[in-house]
This record gives C-alpha cells, sequence and structure tokens, in this order.
C-alpha cells in the first residue's frame, strides 16, 4: 500500500466519521456552531472523535455542580429576606437599618438560624432602641446560657464519677473555657467560673500533661491576673513541647500581656540562639514584637 493509498483511507474514514457525526447530532438535536465545525472537518479523524465527544457533552449537568451549589450557599454572608432582593444587607449592619420592622425582620430571620454563631451581633442587640429586637437579643443570650449550664452540669455529674477518663475533663475544660470568652459572663460571676475552670486543669494536668489544655491554663491565668503562674506554665510549655511553635508565641503573649520587658529579650535571645524554626505566621508575629535582639 502506498502513501497516496494511505492518504485516501484516511481521507474517507474521516468523511465517513464526519458523515456519522452530523447523523448522531440531528438525532440528539445537537447543533456545532461555525468555528466548532470548521476544526472538526480540518483535523482528520481526530476532529470527528472530538467531535462525537462535544455531542454528549452538550446540555448535561457537571458532575459536581450540585457540590458547587452547596458550598455557595454554605459561605453566604448576606441575609436575603424572602423574595425581596432590596433588602439585602451584611448581617453586620442589620442593627444599623433605620426602619424598625425591617431591622426587627432581619434580625429575627438570622438570629433564629443559629444564636449562638451571632452571639457577638446578640450582645449588642441587646441594647438595640427597638424593644423587640432588644428583647429577643435579651432571651437568645439566656437561652444560650442555660445551654450552656446544662452542659457543663452534665460533665459535673461525670466527673463526679470514679475513673472518669482524660477526655472528659478535656471536653469539660473546653465547654468551660468557651464559656469564660464568650462575653456572657461578667463581674463575680465571670471570676467564679474562672476559679471553677482553675480547679478542673489543675485536676486534669494531674492526670496527664497536655498542649491544649496548657494553653488554655496560659489564658485563665492571664485572666486572673495570676503572671507568675502564667510564665511557669508557659515555660513549662516550653520544656514539654519545644518543637511546636505554640509554645513559644504562647511565651511571647505571657510577656506581652505581664509587660515583662526582660523576661521578652530573654526569651528572644533563647530563639536566636536555639535556631528556633518558626513559621511564617510565627516570624510575623516575632517581627510586629520588634525581633530578634542583635
Amino acid at each position: 500500500m502506498t502513501n497516496l493509498d494511505i492518504v485516501l483511507l484516511s481521507l474517507s474514514l474521516h468523511q465517513l466519521l464526519c458523515v456519522a457525526l452530523l447523523l448522531k447530532a440531528r438525532k440528539h438535536r445537537r447543533s456545532f456552531n461555525y468555528a466548532h465545525f470548521c476544526w472538526i472537518l480540518l483535523i482528520p479523524v481526530f476532529g470527528p472523535l472530538a467531535g462525537f465527544s462535544l455531542v454528549r457533552a452538550l446540555h448535561r449537568k457537571p458532575p459536581d455542580a450540585d457540590w458547587l451549589s452547596q458550598q455557595e450557599e454554605l459561605h453566604r454572608v448576606h441575609i436575603v429576606s424572602h423574595g425581596n432582593v432590596e433588602s439585602t444587607v451584611p448581617l453586620e449592619e442589620a442593627l444599623l437599618i433605620n426602619d424598625p420592622r425591617k431591622r426587627r425582620n432581619l434580625m429575627m430571620n438570622v438570629l433564629r438560624s443559629d444564636p449562638m454563631r451571632y452571639l457577638d451581633l446578640l450582645l449588642i442587640a441587646r441594647y438595640n432602641d427597638d424593644t423587640e429586637t432588644a428583647h429577643y437579643a435579651t432571651a437568645s443570650i439566656m437561652e444560650i446560657q442555660r445551654q450552656f449550664q446544662l452542659e457543663l452540669q452534665q460533665y459535673q455529674l461525670e466527673l463526679t464519677k470514679k475513673g472518669a477518663p482524660p477526655e472528659t475533663h478535656r471536653q469539660y475544660i473546653e465547654l468551660l473555657s468557651r464559656y469564660c470568652e464568650s462575653g456572657l459572663l461578667e463581674g463575680q460571676l465571670l471570676r467564679r467560673h474562672q476559679l471553677l475552670l482553675k480547679g478542673a486543669l489543675d485536676d486534669a494536668l494531674a492526670l496527664e500533661d497536655d498542649a491544649d489544655i496548657l494553653h488554655i491554663k496560659v489564658g485563665n491565668c492571664l485572666a486572673l491576673k495570676d503572671a507568675e503562674e502564667a510564665k511557669r506554665t508557659a515555660g513549662q510549655l516550653i520544656t514539654l513541647y519545644p518543637h511546636d511553635e505554640r509554645s513559644w508565641l504562647e511565651n511571647m503573649r505571657v510577656y506581652t500581656e505581664t509587660r515583662d520587658q526582660e523576661g521578652m529579650r530573654r526569651l528572644l535571645k533563647r530563639i536566636r540562639d536555639e535556631k528556633i524554626d518558626l513559621t511564617a505566621a510565627g516570624r510575623e508575629h516575632l517581627n510586629f514584637l520588634g525581633g530578634l535582639p542583635a
């Protein structure tokens, strides 16, 4: 078979494929634009094969379309009122709307969905001029506090049982820490829960040393104005977890909040001498504090 025969055979096959492609497109009621069909005609054999793939793909739903729509819905950060696009506003601006009725509706729709998620706004909304908005915000805050108290009581009951596992201590501490940092507690009530957290931390650390619990203890000591205990606990983090960047950053936090300049200088010198490898975020934090000493 000569080269001319091979070329003629390829062109014949190409023409047959083009005819088959047109018949298939007509059968499935598909149509090509001129640009696509020109490329199909100009590329022997492979052009029609690509055309068959294009016919199959036309008007088909992408496999990830549902997933993408779900992700888009999860990451929405605006409130859209029912059937009224003009009422679309950022959540933070809902409290600033002059129309009391519209403001109330927007606040109610969002806060009913997940009050804990918008706790910061609830704490602001309870002082709103609109009495209904303030009342609902206050009622929601009381409900959140009730849920916190119920969960804490359940954990306290479990911890009274002999041989409570360390995981129960951890969950109780994390819940109590979130409650103390939520902004729901003030004054003596806040201090009472911080002291309760201090006791729970000591009990948990008596069972085992845990980095996360030690971090919580540092923050609680700072909240209780116990600078020495905060420094001791932060130093314990470096001793137990010297390769964890958070241990060094926690010590920086302690020296910054206690305004211990000498302690901060010693810590930065130690980071330089021991060649501690920090991440980009850690380096940025370090540079914010003035960088390493010469």
